[in-house]
């Protein structure tokens, strides 16, 4: 099975490409841009655990978990039916849990059943917002030994953390 690589032909004939020099302001673009896409693969969100919220039972089977934040686990032979229930809720959070819970239960003649770990609204917005973090050992792994002087520090957001990278990724080349 698969596809026989005889069949594929020729990828890029490089016979038909253009080389040409960039200018001093192109190569600094395009030195920017390849930092910052560089800079991506070492952060990485700290994001607070999400947990059940509620699972909803059809005929004594589970066909739905929703967790505090209102996403949805289903199986495959289930997920289109639900997707069809789900709607385009504003709400967020346990809330939305709440309403895509209740949602799924009434169309499909389920019950809801609420988790332990099931928040209150309240709770839920008093959880710490998503931080951004520098994989530092990573970097150093990568050849970046500067970055051990960054171990343990977060960011509020992602734009900052990758500015941070593309600063230790500037002040030394590899």
């Amino acid at each position: 099975m698969g596809i026989n690589i005889s069949q594929l032909g020729t990828v890029l004939d490089s016979s038909t490409l253009t080389v040409k020099k960039l200018s001093d302001a192109e190569a600094a673009t395009f030195r920017q841009k390849m930092l910052e896409v560089e800079a991506l693969q070492y952060q990485r969100p700290i994001i607070p655990e999400d947990h059940a919220f509620a699972t909803v039972t059809v005929g004594g089977k589970v066909v739905a978990k929703i967790t505090n934040n209102g996403y949805v686990e289903s199986s495959n032979a289930w997920g289109p039916r639900l997707q069809s229930v789900l709607g385009d809720e504003k709400l967020q959070g346990p809330e939305l849990a709440a309403e895509r819970a209740n949602a799924i239960a009434k169309a499909f003649g389920g019950t809801v059943h609420v988790a332990d770990t099931a928040l209150t609204q309240g709770e839920w917005e008093a959880l710490p917002d998503v931080r951004w973090t520098i994989d530092t050992h990573q970097m150093i792994a990568d050849g970046y030994g500067n970055a051990a002087n960054y171990a343990g520090q977060s960011y509020q957001s992602a734009k900052t953390a990758t500015a941070m990278i593309m600063a230790l990724l500037q002040q030394q080349e590899r």
